[in-house]
């Protein structure tokens, strides 16, 4: 049989159940029994005392008058319960009136007691006084009771165990549930953390019992510990990285000189791979040895006691915690020579006990060569600040001069000793002209006011830049440029601006001018009455940021085209004056290119053809009503011809007429000529 201790916790469970659930049915079978011994009186008193008020009630007669029939009749009634066994009624003075005894019973003479109910055996006797001193005996079989009751506690117990069963196996399923699983999941998970290292293993874990809180503490170590894990990898990684990428050679030896490891800077600088060197060879092997000779007989004076060539040489000083960088040669795989600075540290564990050293090199192959261009440099810097036109000079924070360029003297008329007797910079600049608060805020200062007397007496203007230098033994560098030439060729660019500005300003129309950003440059008198401009809200801005987007993509879109042009471009317009009407303008554009030729920005004119628009209107208009007065003309003409024409006609008709009656008249007249003439012929 397998130990209880090294049972699984599952198997464990099982038992404790079991167990219990024996010890819970034997504690209830005690009890029930003990119940059932307990209640036994109570429950043959309720069988028996009905049985015996009705044998008294009856009997109160028979008792009286001692009539024996009638009292045995009266005991015949307790036939129908076969669980009585026999009942007698006795008299006062101990006569017995009648008696009831069943077949099976087998009478027994009873003592006189008093009136009670009696447990004997497996009977119960019950003893009540009847009227006129007479008592009642009844004795009862316990047998169908005590069967009874057997047979209810039997399915009492059944019913109990079946409720401990089912309880237990409930229980068993909830712990199984709640407390074996979890548990054996995270016995599980904990052993294959144990065995694989896998940190990122997590149990399920959720409520807020014992259990869960175990879980939830199990995870949240796993990821504390993953977390330290993830950190250790990523340092470790960092570790490797800083090895495999650093510029110096990192070298880490054992405490007796052999060396552990060897980075790739290292593989670099002395052509020896890892797997050559790890394990197998001292840091001896590329160091010269005449130099360890030196060094080891220079550290035994310093350090006052004997030091051997070799190994021990290159740990002295850290073994007494003293810091160890110095220059060294070091002989390549191949036999060249390549110098480096070689810095020592010994490792040490918590007891401060030595595990090995780390030896960082640097090859100083480029240092060396940089402080020879340095060096070369520096000269080319002397003889260039010497030979060159602007005056130079180096002083320090309080203007001492601690170099003076030599071409003052064909500058300035002054020779390098005639300066430097002056004394301090401001007896050749002026008193005041830098400020050393200014120049630390601004880290240079430059001044375009400064004006130098040369020797003769005559003046020019110069542009001084002062800068914070380390060089020659000074602070400050002063460069000097003539700008006497520039000055006056600023003053005619002053002057020429200005007559531009009078010329624009005389123009009665408005213009303006732009960047090739489109950024506005500047405008005359008439553009800003045109549109209430002002500088302020015009110039650096673009149309994107004074006008509606619409607008200024299509002032944009324009500005393109001519740019990419290169010439004129004129177009009409609508847009809104500084009283907010809106005007019919005209655009005149043109670019305008600097010396060289490139197209830097535009000009533009705007002409007001509102009133022109206007009259090209009422033109219109007049056309229009001349046009309608000339058809409406026309109309009349030909109703007035038509009219003419009918007239014409008629007048035609009555001429016809006319002439008809005329010709007739004639007719008639010469017919009355005839007759006249035949009258007259015919009278005499």
């Amino acid at each position: 049989m397998i130990p209880f201790q090294r049972m699984s916790i599952h198997n464990k469970l099982a038992f404790a159940l079991g167990g219990a659930v024996l010890l819970a049915f034997a504690v209830a079978s005690i009890a029930l029994a003990f119940f059932g011994s307990l209640t036994l009186e109570r429950r043959a008193r309720q069988i028996m005392e009905p049985y015996a008020h009705l044998v008294s009630v009856g009997a109160e007669a028979a008792v009286a008058f001692e009539d024996p029939g009638r009292a045995r009749e009266i005991l015949a009634t307790l036939r129908a319960n076969p669980q009585i066994l026999e009942a007698e009624i006795v008299l006062r003075d101990g006569r017995l009136l009648a008696r009831y005894a069943s077949t099976k019973a087998t009478f027994h003479p009873h003592p006189p007691r008093p009136d009670g109910l009696y447990l004997v055996q497996n009977r119960a006797e019950l003893i009540q006084s009847l009227p006129e001193g007479a008592h009642l005996h009844i004795v009862m079989s316990l047998d169908e009771l005590n069967r009874h009751t057997r047979n209810v506690l039997l399915l009492f117990a059944a019913g109990v165990l079946v409720l401990l069963v089912a309880t237990t196996l409930g229980l068993r399923s909830a712990l199984q549930r709640t407390i074996v699983r979890p548990i054996s999941t995270l016995a599980e998970t904990v052993e294959q953390v144990r065995t694989l290292a896998d940190y990122h293993r997590r149990v399920p874990a959720s409520g807020a019992d014992e259990v869960a809180r175990l879980g939830q503490s199990f995870n949240a170590m796993m990821g504390a510990i993953q977390e330290r894990d993830n950190d250790l990898g990523r340092l470790t990684l960092f570790q490797r990285t800083i090895l495999d990428n650093a510029a110096h050679g990192i070298i880490s030896t054992s405490p007796d000189g052999i060396v552990s490891s060897f980075n790739p800077a290292a593989e670099r600088l002395l052509g020896y791979t890892a797997d050559e060197v790890v394990g197998k060879l001292t840091p001896e092997c590329w160091h010269d040895p005449e130099e360890i000779a030196r060094r080891a007989l220079r550290l035994s004076e310093e350090l006052g006691e004997t030091i051997l060539p070799g190994f021990d040489l290159l740990t002295a000083r850290p073994r007494r915690n003293l810091p160890e960088e110095n220059e060294w040669t070091f002989i390549r795989k191949d036999g060249t020579r390549v110098p480096v600075l070689l810095s020592v540290t010994a490792l040490r564990d918590e007891s401060g006990r030595i595990t090995g050293f780390v030896g960082m090199t640097y090859d100083l192959s480029e240092r060396k060569r940089a402080e020879e261009a340095l060096r070369y440099s520096e000269e080319l810097l002397r003889i260039t600040l010497e030979n060159i036109l602007d005056p130079i000079f180096i002083t320090d924070d309080e203007g001492r001069f601690t170099f003076i360029c030599g071409n003052v003297s064909f500058v300035l008329g002054y020779t390098v000793e005639e300066i430097r007797a002056m004394g301090n910079i401001s007896a050749l600049l002026g008193e005041g002209l830098f400020s050393l608060e200014e120049l630390e805020r601004r880290g240079e200062i430059r001044n375009i006011d400064c004006v130098i007397t040369n020797k003769d007496g005559s003046s020019n203007d110069y542009f001084v830049t002062v800068k914070r230098v380390s060089i020659k033994g000074g602070t400050l560098l002063y460069v000097c440029r003539d700008i006497t030439e520039r000055k006056q060729a600023e003053e005619a660019l002053r002057e020429g601006e200005a007559f531009l500005n009078i010329l624009l300003n005389a123009i009665p129309i408005p213009v303006f001018y732009k960047d090739r950003d489109g950024r506005y440059l500047g405008f005359n008198s008439a553009y800003e009455t045109f549109f209430g401009a002002t500088r302020d809200r015009l110039i650096g801005k673009t149309a994107f940021d004074i006008s509606p987007r619409e607008l200024a993509e299509c002032y944009h879109a324009k500005d393109t085209e001519l740019f990419e042009s290169g010439g004129v471009q004129q177009y009409e317009s609508q847009v809104k004056n500084a009283h907010g009407v809106l005007r019919d303008i005209i655009f005149n554009k043109a670019v305008f290119t600097d010396s060289q030729g490139t197209i830097i920005g535009l000009i533009g004119a705007i002409l007001d053809i509102t009133e022109r628009k206007r009259a090209e209107e009422d033109i219109l208009k007049l056309n229009d009503e001349l046009r309608s007065l000339n058809e409406e003309l026309e109309e009349r003409v030909k109703e007035r011809t038509a009219e003419l024409e009918k007239k014409n006609a008629e007048l035609h008709k009555m001429n016809r007429l006319f002439v008809g009656r005329e010709l007739r008249m004639v007719e008639l007249k010469e017919k009355i000529k005839e007759l006249e003439s035949k009258l007259g012929q015919q009278e005499p």
